[in-house]
């Protein structure tokens, strides 16, 4: 590289923080509040005489029905971000909500908007939850925006521009301001990569990076921002034409680096493991090449047909999407060589977050018209491939299997079809972890669904108490049964999930045996970093102790311990040593919060003694 770009790159202010959402994206720096929208005081005073309570009640209505409307028409692919949008929906409409907002109108004669603040304060007293009372707080900010709109985020004229916002946390109702349809990349002062906000940014494809503080007085200086959502990386220039000119010298030295991006990754001991890539959007599968993964992870199709209102897309429309992934994956093969070696790898249309029913291959098999198309349309557009893998949502028993195969070989048939076709099942509820064996006989691999798995063992709510509920030795036990067993019948395994990006969850899954891993692509980097600090041995002796662990509390002890004694020796690069941090920060608070209960436990029983 040239001394030129060796000296404007010192020049260049740059801030790590931590990469939620991949992709990269260039342009004008915009700050925004704590909500895009602009909330109010909320102190209003009546007008004497004037004050009309059904007029109020009637403002405060006609509010929260346009909120609705623009909640409602969130155009967010994917089915986790939907839901959350009908959640937030649900909390606007909260019949106590009404009633507390009804009683200050007509009863203590308070305008709409001060009736709103103060019933949404209150509310809020009441919640020890922080991300919930961002987002109703969000929600509040959205209504009262409805009764007199006043953005509080003002945008520049151009009309050619686009923008990355600055704010120290976001709401789901900070996405539908209207400034956001202009909004390329998001920096936040702190957020968690299992929030809503996260959810609803990576189905839309917006790079977003937290833990990063920008001065205002550099900004000013600097107001144009480079956002890198793989690396977590924050670059500042004083002009357009110094960020495009950065942008091409790094394309260069990217091109030099091509040959490294796909080796394997090798441990301290050099245990070799073998990472692929979880696509959500479509986006992120035509970038693949670009991350250090061996080939294509889970591939979920209910992001790319599910549509609006809950339909389907036609047999058709999703012929062209396969179509898309099968030639993106071919270009692959002739340019890069290593990710043509695995197959494309699709898991069908698992029905999620429902409100009710079955989920997955229940659903399927009780849809059979649906299924049918979904199959079939799977097939012809990947009918130019050699190879592909059909994964299999949800199976808690063989016959399972045996229907969905026996219904790929006659498709295949009718269109006459020579792509080989592999079949394998999810292991996500633990009916599956025990009949593994069974499964053995029917599948050609198996992919490790960790977070339904946690979620159905220990009746669990993945997304607020995952991480420290489901540290306990009997996870581990079933973990070890299901790696065991995939391994005496020869059947290939890797692992999917949260699990996978969380720093005390990894060292265990390599312990029990597990080599390859399916991680989301903004967090491939951070994996690979991490992971080279561990020795193979380290963790299968840690495993060896979890087992021996009494209870789920001294699992949590035996883990803090270990870990603090080995990050206290372990050069973690920046980014990584922030994540890891956070997460043994929790899982200190955890040990102190059984250490509290025990005590208590001990108080209670002293003081019966002494009674007695």
């Amino acid at each position: 590289m040239s001394e030129e770009h060796h000296e404007r790159q010192k020049m260049i202010p740059v801030f790590q923080g931590l990469p939620l959402v991949s992709g990269k994206a260039h342009g004008c720096i915009v700050r925004g509040g704590a909500h895009l929208h602009e909330a109010g005081e909320g102190q209003e005073v009546h007008h004497k005489g004037s004050y009309s309570p059904p007029e109020e009640m009637m403002r405060y209505k006609k509010a929260l029905t346009r909120s609705c409307d623009l909640l409602q028409q969130e155009h967010s692919r994917g089915k986790d971000a939907k839901q959350i949008i009908l959640a937030v929906v649900d909390v606007l409409n909260d019949p106590l909500l009404k009633k507390n907002i009804h009683h200050r109108i007509h009863e203590q004669h308070y305008s709409a908007r001060r009736a709103l603040n103060e019933a949404v304060s209150l509310w809020a007293d009441s919640v020890d939850n922080e991300e919930i009372v961002r987002e109703v707080k969000g929600i509040a900010g959205l209504v009262l925006s409805q009764m007199s709109p006043t953005p509080s985020v003002r945008m520049a004229s151009r009309e050619d521009d686009f923008y990355i916002l600055v704010v120290s946390s976001l709401s789901i109702a900070d996405l539908v301001s209207p400034m956001f349809s202009k909004v390329c990349g998001v920096i936040s002062t702190h957020d968690s990569p299992y929030s809503h906000v996260t959810i609803v940014l990576q189905s839309r494809g917006i790079p977003y990076v937290t833990g990063v503080e920008l001065p205002r007085e550099l900004t000013e200086t600097h107001p144009f921002i480079s956002l890198d959502g793989d690396k977590g990386e924050v670059k500042l220039f004083s002009s357009a034409s110094e960020q495009s000119g950065m942008q091409g010298m790094k394309r260069k030295a990217r091109e030099l680096r091509t040959t490294y991006l796909r080796r394997l990754l090798k441990m301290k001991d050099q245990t070799r493991l073998a990472l692929l890539g979880s696509i959500n959007i479509f986006n992120e599968f035509k970038n693949l090449p670009q991350h250090k993964v061996q080939g294509v992870g889970l591939v979920r199709s209910e992001y790319f047909i599910l549509q609006e209102g809950g339909g389907f897309l036609s047999e058709e429309g999703q012929v062209l999407i396969y179509e898309q992934f099968a030639q993106c994956f071919l270009s692959w093969g002739s340019k890069h060589p290593s990710l043509g070696k695995k197959p494309l790898m699709i898991r069908l249309f698992d029905r999620n977050f429902e409100q009710h029913g079955a989920r997955g291959v229940q659903w399927l098999l009780e849809n059979q018209e649906f299924l049918q198309q979904h199959i079939l349309a799977i097939l012809k557009g990947t009918v130019s491939l050699k190879r592909l893998r059909i994964i299999v949502p949800m199976v808690s028993e063989a016959m399972e299997l045996v229907e969905i195969r026996s219904l790929v070989n006659r498709l295949q048939r009718e269109i006459s079809s020579s792509t080989k076709v592999e079949l394998g099942c999810m292991i996500e509820v633990p009916a599956a972890a025990l009949r593994i064996h069974a499964l053995a006989e029917e599948a050609h691999f198996f992919a490790l669904g960790t977070n339904d798995l946690a979620q159905n063992l220990f009746g669990t709510d993945r997304i607020n108490t995952f991480f420290c509920d489901s540290l306990d030795a009997s996870l581990i036990f079933l973990l070890d049964h299901v790696v065991t067993a995939s391994r005496n019948h020869g059947v290939p395994l890797f692992s999917c999930g949260a699990i996978n990006i969380d720093p005390v969850w990894i060292p265990l899954l390599i312990g029990v045996g597990l080599r390859e891993f399916s991680i989301s692509l903004p967090n491939v980097a951070r994996f690979r970093s991490y992971v080279s600090q561990l020795s193979g041995s380290w963790c299968k002796e840690l495993v060896r102790r979890v087992h021996s662990s009494y209870s789920r509390k001294e699992t949590v002890r035996l883990m803090y311990d270990a870990l603090s004694e080995w990050s206290s020796s372990a050069p973690l690069e920046q980014d990584v040593r922030y994540w890891f941090d956070k997460r043994l920060n929790l899982l200190q608070q955890k040990d102190q919060f059984f250490s509290s209960l025990e005590t208590m436990g001990q108080v209670i029983q002293n003081t019966n003694k002494q009674k007695t």
